[in-house]
């Protein structure tokens, strides 16, 4: 399934594949992209992408490592247990900078920062920016508009916003 929700009048590049059934992408409303890509590899494979946030090119979400690594001793599967989900939810306004790769089991906390080049592999908080390999978090406290100039206005309507948005966010644990 997907669910696409731009309205901002931005003509987005998504790129998907779907190998396995029951994959699931959700694109929130007046989310924005220059070049995504993923692959839908295994069964319930889910990414979330919260409204208003803002991808530049060549993004790689990965809900999956995409194959199984074993070990040679036992057969046990290391990488992941057969039959459940590791999503990835970028919750709403996260500027996601150019050729960053999110890893499986990712949450990105609302109204943060992910650094160009960066592969993230762990949850970033809100109000972060993370950056570097393997990403980790960089400064806290911070958050982003579209704008290169924006007015004290924007600036205030926009932290209102991210503070909206943490406040839920906080509420779901």
């Amino acid at each position: 399934m997907i669910d696409l929700g731009n309205t901002r009048g931005h003509k987005s590049n998504i790129s998907c594949s779907f190998w396995g059934t029951g994959g699931v992408l959700y694109w929130g409303k007046e989310a924005t992209s220059n070049g995504f890509f993923t692959e839908f590899r295994r069964e319930k494979d889910t990414i979330i992408v919260g409204e208003d946030c803002m991808f530049a090119s060549e993004i790689v979400l990965r809900p999956t490592d995409m194959h199984a690594a074993f070990s040679m001793q036992t057969g046990e599967i290391m990488n992941h247990v057969p039959g459940k989900s590791y999503p990835i939810v970028i919750h709403p306004h996260v500027w996601v900078g150019q050729r960053v790769t999110v890893l499986k089991n990712v949450t990105v906390g609302p109204g943060s920062i992910l650094g160009a080049g960066s592969i993230i592999t762990s949850n970033v908080p809100h109000s972060s920016m993370a950056g570097g390999n393997p990403g980790k978090v960089l400064r806290r406290d911070i958050s982003w508009t579209r704008s290169a100039d924006p007015s004290a206005k924007e600036i205030g309507e926009t932290k209102s916003m991210v503070e909206e948005h943490v406040a839920l966010f906080e509420a779901q644990g």
